[in-house]
């Protein structure tokens, strides 16, 4: 009976114990409810704002040239931010509230997300600018370049779009405190590869326009309008003297010789035509 009664002593000793730690730590837990309570009630607010603030933005942005509501983002790019404002706030009032429970692991690890939260939404902002001024590239090529064709403007707006983006997608990410050497270096690999391909390409497909130019230079002191002249199996009299070509008026009808033709092969001057003369 003895042991009966010691072991019960402990357990209502240990049950005491619990009920006075529970009782002492109630008023911080009830605070900490509260808080964060407030907390969420505040972040919603805020985010109600920000989605009224950035709707009278769309609606300014509606009367601006260029279709410049599109390029603003509208009710996306509010409902974006208005969703970063509310969790910023959130945030912040669990972390306190956690330090007032004494989570100390989670209020510290909600403290440092507190304090790279700056270099996200920097990061974030830089990124949302990109867009913003990728579509506004895209925007006023299309609309301005009105002596291209429609592919070409599209194409050329595209490009623009996707360099923009790119590059302040680069610069947002590096300030959120992500790494992006090795993605620079790829990109630059890339970039040096596409360039050095259409250099190449450029190189072999304008050797002829290149190879002509020069030949037409070449043959005005010699040859003139109106000479009868013979180059290759093409005999005639010149009709024109173009950047790249003679136009020779044959038996056959009219003859454009490529310039370059007159360079490499054995050409003649068999006189000038008899109407002109």
């Amino acid at each position: 009976m003895e042991k009966m009664s010691g072991l019960s002593d402990s357990v209502l000793a240990t049950l005491s114990d619990l009920t006075a730690q529970f009782i002492a730590f109630l008023p911080n837990l009830v605070a900490a409810l509260i808080l964060a309570l407030v907390g969420w009630l505040v972040a919603r607010l805020m985010r109600t704002i920000t989605l009224r603030l950035s709707g009278g933005i769309s609606r300014l942005t509606d009367r601006m040239p260029l279709g410049l509501s599109e390029v603003a983002g509208g009710r996306p790019l509010g409902r974006i931010l208005s969703e970063i404002v509310y969790w910023s706030i959130l945030i912040l009032f669990l972390a306190t509230a956690g330090s007032m429970l004494g989570l100390d692991v989670l209020s510290a690890w909600l403290e440092e997300l507190i304090i790279w939260l700056p270099s996200i939404l920097s990061g974030l902002l830089i990124i949302a600018a990109g867009l913003v001024m990728g579509n506004l590239a895209y925007r006023m090529s299309v609309n301005m370049l009105t002596s291209l064709s429609t592919t070409q403007r599209e194409v050329t707006g595209r490009t623009l779009q996707a360099v923009t983006v790119g590059m302040l997608l680069i610069v947002g990410v590096d300030q959120v405190g992500i790494d992006v050497t090795i993605v620079i270096t790829v990109v630059g690999i890339v970039l040096a590869a596409i360039l050095g391909g259409a250099a190449v390409a450029f190189a072999l497909g304008a050797r002829t326009l290149v190879a002509n130019l020069i030949g037409a230079r070449h043959l005005g002191p010699d040859y003139r309008v109106g000479e009868r002249v013979r180059v290759g199996e093409v005999q005639g009299t010149i009709l024109a003297l173009t950047a790249t070509a003679v136009v020779i008026e044959t038996e056959r009808g009219r003859a454009s010789v490529p310039a370059k033709a007159f360079l490499e092969q054995t050409s003649m001057i068999i006189g000038e035509d008899v109407d002109d003369a």
